[in-house]
């Protein structure tokens, strides 16, 4: 059995083994990274570590499990380590790598509270990255990190799309929150994973992570919308798109936003400024765009 069909089978198979790490492994085979973090429940060790070693890899469990101390508007948990035997039901972490040297040390920092920018560099997460992550917290989570380092444009490059993963849970840069929609760090590594998966006769998911990563997102009165089915005006201006077949995703909604416009719209301009909203030729309002409020738009 190939790599690939190896760990596709760990993907399918194990509960605790997504898309992200599957990714990261691939990149931890090529050598374009030296450390992979999982985070496992116990039912999800064995199956995981067979599999990951018929490929060679060596695996390091760490000495406590992760306790849920806060959980954002976001989905995302946030953690606090409890010893290992304290309670049964909560999941652990384990470091991944190509020796079993590098797989402890990497563990040794991940158990040390001190080390988290040193654990954000060993497993290849850029460093402006890694700084902006101290910015989050249980009031400011890492979309109003990401927008408020995200300057105003008409569009941004699809590989550092993260609100991607907020609906479809892929990107194709690893397992982290960027700082920003142009972090250049964050392009490259997805640039880099757009060739290892190409090498791999991967086209196909290719394909699907990046048409995912390029759906419009609409943020309006603290509602993130991915707009599925759109199209663009051959001059690239208008944007036209059926709410019917949004996603949306509450993340801080305002008291007015069920009222709002915007639902009643099907097409909009494409700008820096106040974006015109539109049922067919007819002008519902105007949004003013700003950090958490605006159009984003990936190319």
């Amino acid at each position: 059995m190939s790599r690939v069909n190896t760990l596709a089978r760990l993907l399918e198979a194990v509960p605790d083994f997504n898309f992200r790490n599957f990714l990261e492994i691939v990149a931890l085979l090529s050598g374009s990274k030296n450390v992979v973090r999982l985070s496992i429940h116990d039912e999800c060790e064995a199956p995981l570590k067979s599999g990951l070693s018929c490929l060679g890899l060596a695996c390091v469990r760490s000495g406590f499990r992760q306790k849920t101390s806060f959980t954002s508007a976001l989905g995302d948990s946030y953690t606090i380590p409890v010893p290992f035997d304290q309670e049964e039901h909560l999941p652990y972490t384990m470091m991944v790598a190509r020796d079993s040297a590098t797989a402890v040390a990497a563990m040794a920092m991940e158990d040390d509270p001190a080390e988290i920018d040193g654990i954000g560099k060993v497993l290849g997460y850029p460093d402006c990255c890694v700084a902006s992550y101290q910015e989050i917290g249980a009031h400011h989570d890492w979309l109003k990190v990401w927008l408020d380092n995200t300057p105003l444009q008409s569009s941004y490059d699809y590989r550092g799309n993260k609100l991607a993963y907020l609906f479809w849970g892929r990107t194709l840069f690893f397992d982290y929150f960027p700082c920003s929609a142009t972090c250049t760090h964050t392009r490259d590594i997805s640039l880099m994973m757009e060739r290892e998966l190409s090498a791999r006769d991967m086209k196909s998911m290719l394909e699907a992570v990046r048409a995912e990563m390029c759906v419009p997102i609409m943020i309006v009165r603290g509602v993130v919308v991915a707009l599925q089915e759109h199209h663009f005006r051959p001059d690239g201006s208008v944007l036209e798109y059926n709410l019917a077949y949004s996603r949306r995703w509450l993340w801080e909604p305002h008291a007015d936003a069920p009222d709002h416009f915007f639902w009643s719209s099907n097409n909009l301009t494409v700008s820096r400024g106040a974006l015109e909203c539109r049922k067919g030729e007819r002008i519902l309002g105007y949004i003013e765009q700003d950090a958490h409020q605006r159009l984003m738009v990936f190319r």
